[in-house]
């Protein structure tokens, strides 16, 4: 359900904000993206929770966010002291949950 709030807030952000729309060729990358950040994400997550006590699995499953904003500024070369500070904050966060 999480999913279906996200599109609906996100198509309409894209339609008030002229978003551009994806070339074909974009799609087949766009689809694989999906699989990998969600489906397999998710498949992978709940059978590594079922492998480890619930303690240890929280940590990697609060940073999954920072790993794909560092991830993400990597690939558009926008690396930036700034955003690298926000994601060094977060992942100091995220370890203190341990």
């Amino acid at each position: 359900m999480r999913f279906v709030i996200a599109s609906v807030v996100l198509a309409i952000y894209a339609a008030l904000s002229h978003f551009r729309i994806p070339q074909r060729r974009d799609l087949p990358g766009i689809a694989l993206a999906s699989f990998l950040g969600i489906t397999f994400y998710n498949i992978a997550l709940n059978y590594g929770e079922t492998k480890v006590p619930a303690g240890h699995s929280q940590p990697p499953d609060c940073i999954d966010t920072i790993w794909t904003a560092l991830f993400a500024s990597l690939a558009l070369k926008n690396v930036c002291g700034f955003g690298l500070g926000r994601v060094f904050l977060s992942f100091i966060g995220a370890e203190s949950l341990r």
